[in-house]
């Protein structure tokens, strides 16, 4: 489903069709850890450091301790797949977006709930990215429009049309 890089750049954490999450040697590509997921295939993935997401078929997101190889938590957003989710620049916070287009902030101190839901994406935001370090959320989806989020205010700061087609990924730059 996934790769990206972890522990600054040492690892490469990966999920796939076979309901794992593996961690590999960045500088010598062999196999560190094997996490098995409970929850099945994931359809998301997110890293931060030495963390990571997994979102899923039922709506579960799961939070993971890559060191340690273990849960941190278990989190639901509504009953339709996970997208896509994203840390964002507040440690304490991380992303989901859903098929159903829902968008949403969870706290991983506070599993039970969502801490915010974004008004105003028209069940439109099926992926999400972060900026690190601006406190900015940028989430698109079917109805081809990309909106850049103020995580503080849950406002929108600006918004763009996609001519032809939803976009498939989003990214955002250091620097917001």
């Amino acid at each position: 489903i996934g790769a990206a890089t972890a522990d600054q750049g040492r690892w490469i954490a990966s999920a796939g069709a076979d309901a794992t999450l593996r961690v590999w040697s960045a500088a010598s590509g062999s196999l560190v850890r094997t996490i098995e997921l409970d929850e099945g295939a994931p359809t998301a993935l997110a890293v931060d450091d030495r963390r990571a997401l997994t979102g899923h078929k039922g709506g579960a997101i799961v939070l993971w301790d890559l060191d340690r190889a273990e849960k941190l938590g278990i989190f639901q957003h509504h009953d339709a797949p996970i997208t896509s989710l994203a840390f964002t620049s507040d440690p304490n916070q991380f992303a989901v977006a859903s098929h159903d287009g829902a968008m949403a902030l969870f706290d991983p101190r506070a599993p039970s709930t969502p801490v915010a839901t974004f008004e105003g994406q028209d069940g439109a935001a099926q992926i999400v990215a972060a900026g690190r370090w601006s406190g900015l959320l940028v989430a698109g989806g079917i109805d081809r429009n990309i909106r850049l989020w103020r995580i503080d205010t849950r406002s929108v700061e600006r918004s763009w049309r996609g001519r032809s087609e939803a976009p498939t990924a989003l990214g955002m730059a250091p620097g917001g």
